[in-house]
């Protein structure tokens, strides 16, 4: 919706994160992209690091990361999967496997 022009119109303090011109979101979209890509690096080189001193703390802290990210996600209800004739208990089950 930021990119919408009716809706930058309407309430411009609101909308506006991305520039009007196409010079401008490109740099948007190239920093985002690098500020994610250096977020998903210097997690990996910590986790690295980490396992380098004690895998089994490695495992330990990405497991309970896992599980409380799960119970999460089971508390907001917010495993779906829109598949005709899953139901029940085997529509979570499928949701976590595909998620």
């Amino acid at each position: 919706m930021d990119s919408s022009v009716d809706q930058r119109r309407k309430t411009p303090a609101f909308y506006g994160y991305l520039p009007d011109s196409n010079d401008g979101r490109a740099a948007s979209f190239i920093v985002m992209l690098l500020l994610a890509s250096l977020h998903n690096i210097s997690r990996s080189i910590g986790v690295a690091l980490l396992y380098v001193v004690s895998a089994q703390s490695t495992f330990l802290l990405l497991g309970a990361e896992m599980t409380v990210y799960h119970l999460v996600k089971l508390f907001r209800s917010d495993y779906t999967l829109f598949v005709p004739g899953i139901e029940g208990g085997w529509k979570i089950a499928m949701a976590i496997v595909f998620d």
